[in-house]
C-alpha cells in the first residue's frame, strides 16, 4: 500500500477501527428504510383505486403488486451484492433515486402500463433496509452499533404498519 494511501485510510478510521461518519448518518439510513418500507406497503390499499381508476379488474389491478414485489426479490440480493463493494454510498443514493423516478412515473402515470414501470422501480425499494442495515454495522462504531442497526430494522416494521391504518 503506498503511503498516501495509508494516510488516507488512517484519517478515515476512529479510535475503534470504525470509519468515521457523520452525525446525519444514521438518521439518514433511518429514513431511507423509513421511506423504501412505506413505499413497498402502500400498493395494497391501491389495488381496488386503480382498477377503478385505468379499469382493469382488480386480478389485472394486483400485478402492481407483483411486479413490486418480483422486482424486490430480484434486486435485493444484487444490489446487496453490490454494496457490499467499494461503492455503498453511490449504490444506495443512485437506488433510491430510482425509487423516486419510479414515484414519480407512477404518481403522473395516465395509463396502466405506466403505473406498472413505476411499480417495478419502486420494487427496489425492498433492497433499501438490507443495505442501511449493513452500513449501519460497517460504519457505526462498535459500542453502537447493535442499536443503530436495530434503528435501520424497526422502520420497515413501523412503515408497513403505519401505511395500513
Amino acid at each position: 500500500m503506498s503511503e498516501r494511501r495509508a494516510v488516507e485510510t488512517a484519517s478515515d478510521t476512529s479510535p475503534q477501527g470504525a470509519p468515521q461518519v457523520g452525525r446525519g448518518f444514521v438518521p439518514g439510513l433511518v429514513y431511507a428504510a423509513l421511506s423504501a418500507a412505506i413505499v413497498s406497503s402502500l400498493g395494497l390499499l391501491l389495488v381496488p383505486t386503480i382498477g377503478a381508476e385505468f379499469a382493469v379488474p382488480v386480478s389485472t389491478a394486483q400485478w402492481t403488486l407483483t411486479v413490486n414485489l418480483l422486482v424486490g426479490a430480484i434486486a435485493t440480493p444484487v444490489l446487496g451484492r453490490l454494496s457490499d463493494g467499494p461503492h455503498k454510498r453511490g449504490i444506495l443514493l443512485a437506488t433510491l433515486a430510482v425509487i423516486l423516478a419510479g414515484s414519480v412515473i407512477a404518481a403522473t402515470a395516465q395509463s396502466f402500463a405506466w403505473i406498472l414501470v413505476g411499480r417495478a422501480l419502486q420494487g427496489l425499494s425492498f433492497a433499501i433496509t438490507p443495505m442501511a442495515i449493513t452500513l449501519a454495522r460497517r460504519y457505526a462504531p462498535p459500542p453502537r452499533c447493535r442499536a443503530r442497526s436495530r434503528r435501520c430494522r424497526s422502520p420497515s416494521r413501523r412503515g408497513s404498519g403505519s401505511a395500513t391504518r
